[in-house]
């Protein structure tokens, strides 16, 4: 209570759920703080009912363990210039299995949207291109080191046959870490050629739902939906 989530910035996400979850992960064994792969997302503030809500998803089951141990209620929370009361603790409200993440049934065209500036990192660069190349090989790269034991094997003539078939978008500019960064918000259709690259494709999107995709997940960031298309 207390807070308008019209007035919440993305970075003032990461911030509280950093303070929630990275000491505490660290000491439990479980990727925190400081770590290129985190086990969770920051999502936008929603208004349900009159009350804001901070949302997370958690990518691994240690992870999800420990924001359902935490014990909220009554906490003071401060976002920007703004600070209320918890009125809960965390409480799971939608849940997915690995399983139906990694056994989607393959598609080969999809409408990606994307809610919030998407930038993909390399070294000081930030680019808002959606690039399919570069967006499998981050989901794919993100995927393998929080799940190990299940690996996705990427061939890059795989790759090579997903293209853009449509764009409708716009870059934003923001700070972040008090660097400029340039994401890219809107919709693009991709397509791919092959079956195997349908698979690749279906089960990365269906995992970018929940983990986002590109840089600064972590914050907000990269956060997309899938849409209905024509195949």
């Amino acid at each position: 209570m207390g807070i308008d989530p019209q007035r919440v910035a993305l970075p003032h996400l990461h911030a509280v759920a950093a303070g929630w979850l990275d000491e505490g992960l660290d000491v439990a064994g479980i990727s925190g703080h400081g770590q290129d792969v985190k086990p969770w997302c920051a999502l936008p503030m929603a208004d349900i009912d009159g009350v804001a809500v901070l949302g997370l998803t958690t990518l691994t089951e240690p992870a999800t363990d420990f924001v359902n141990e935490l014990e909220l209620y009554g906490s003071p929370i401060t976002l920007g210039d703004q600070t209320g009361r918890a009125i809960g603790d965390p409480g799971i409200v939608e849940a997915h299995t690995f399983a139906s993440v990694r056994g989607a049934v393959p598609t080969p065209a999809h409408v990606v949207h994307f809610t919030t500036p998407t930038t993909f990192r390399s070294g000081q660069r930030s680019s808002p291109m959606p690039d399919p190349f570069t967006m499998i090989r981050s989901l794919s790269l993100r995927w393998n080191r929080l799940y190990p034991n299940n690996p996705i094997t990427v061939d890059t003539r795989d790759i090579r046959s997903i293209w853009v078939s449509d764009l409708d978008g716009r870059n934003i500019v923001t700070t972040v870490k008090q660097a400029t960064v340039s994401g890219f918000v809107g919709r693009i259709r991709l397509v791919a050629d092959t079956p195997a690259a349908a698979a690749i494709l279906t089960t990365l999107l269906n995992f970018a739902r929940y983990a986002g995709v590109g840089s600064f997940t972590a914050r907000g960031f990269g956060r997309i939906e899938l849409e209905e298309t024509w195949q």
